[in-house]
């Protein structure tokens, strides 16, 4: 059954405007905004506090930049944590929520992969210290660094550019090329134990398929056969399991390789146009979006119930994005507004709670 939705009516007033508005919750039923230097308080129609649910981090686009925010969901703090003036872009967070790794261009050229501090005694006490950049692309192959994904110990980083996967050891400072194949490698992720790891690439074919390999480099192996674009692997908690989607005509499903026999199952096979699958913290459930420009809906199957599926949210436009909260109870989804932007809201039972304008993909802040 489709949920109904309600937004704040305060929201499409404040999204008219040409510049992006990054509201201060102040209290229940109250924004703090900044319109054209003038401070106002926003009454918010049949609003109430948000759940207090931790912090949800994005970019926001601003003019012809793109600064990374984090806000406290329970509506206290909005914070800006790159303010570099430059464009930034791939949010990762280490797995004690200690440090964030992103890319920028903010010392012109190719884009960099950057460390940074971002919590100390509390969750928005933020950290003095300047940035630690930890790659130096000088050269032109085939630009900078695209993608980014922490260790589970937070010693390592796996990072792609130039279609090659790097492994960075922190503590060293030393990137080692991991796949050093002429073929594009992509989208690595790390097992749940840290000692292998997941990714895309097109060395055997003109598609994508699935691989694995050891985190030190040994023991290469293709996962997939099917001759069809496979991408990207998304490890189960319990690192038995790959989710990835699979194309199909103009379409994508969702497919699972049980790592142990090989064994590939298809979750939805009437669903076609799966996006951005999503393994719930016990590995029980998966969370996907189905839909096209016009409309989309976000589903979960459980894993352990024969595929039973459950429609979770319908909306409008083509919203691809969202992040699971830790307790289970909340989702923030990443949608179109009506002005060709994109926006950020929290799924709160059956009301849709706005949290910024202009925003990229939410990646939960542990």
């Amino acid at each position: 059954m489709t949920s109904s939705i309600q937004e704040i009516s305060a929201k499409h007033r404040l999204s008219s405007l040409r510049r992006p508005i990054l509201p201060f919750i102040v209290k229940a039923g109250l924004v703090l905004v900044c319109i054209n230097g003038l401070i106002l308080l926003v009454v918010l129609v049949g609003s109430r506090m948000l759940p207090s649910a931790g912090a949800v981090a994005f970019f926001a686009n601003n003019d012809a930049t793109a600064d990374i925010y984090a806000r406290d969901l329970a509506g206290h703090a909005l914070i800006n944590l790159t303010n570099n003036n430059a464009s930034n872009d791939n949010v990762a967070f280490s797995p004690d929520g200690q440090y964030l790794t992103f890319t920028s261009s903010s010392n012109g050229g190719f884009p960099q992969l950057y460390l940074k501090r971002v919590k100390c005694s509390s969750l928005f006490a933020l950290c003095n210290g300047g940035l630690r950049q930890l790659t130096d692309i000088t050269t032109n192959t085939n630009a900078g660094v695209l993608f980014a994904n922490w260790s589970p110990n937070g010693n390592q980083i796996a990072y792609t550019r130039g279609g090659e996967i790097y492994i960075l050891n922190l503590e060293t400072g030393i990137s080692d090329n991991l796949t050093q194949n002429p073929a594009n490698d992509d989208a690595p992720v790390w097992s749940p134990d840290g000692r292998q790891i997941a990714f895309s690439s097109q060395r055997d074919s003109d598609m994508a398929e699935i691989y694995l390999i050891n985190s030190d480099g040994s023991h290469l192996q293709r996962l997939t056969h099917n001759d069809v674009w496979d991408a990207p692997p998304i490890w189960s908690p319990d690192g038995t399991q790959i989710a990835f989607m699979s194309q199909k005509g103009s379409g994508y499903y969702l497919l699972v390789l049980d790592i142990r026999d090989g064994s590939i199952r298809d979750i939805a096979p009437d669903l076609e146009n799966v996006y951005n699958p999503v393994w719930t913290s016990k590995g029980s459930q998966i969370e996907f979006w189905v839909g096209s420009s016009q409309s989309s809906s976000l589903y979960t199957v459980d894993m352990l119930q024969g595929g039973t599926r459950k429609l979770i949210v319908s909306l409008t436009g083509p919203n691809q994005y969202f992040t699971r909260m830790p307790d289970g109870h909340y989702l923030v989804l990443h949608g179109p507004n009506e002005m060709e932007s994109t926006d950020l809201y929290l799924l709160d039972g059956n009301q849709m709670r706005f949290i910024a304008d202009s925003a990229g993909p939410p990646v939960w802040w542990p």
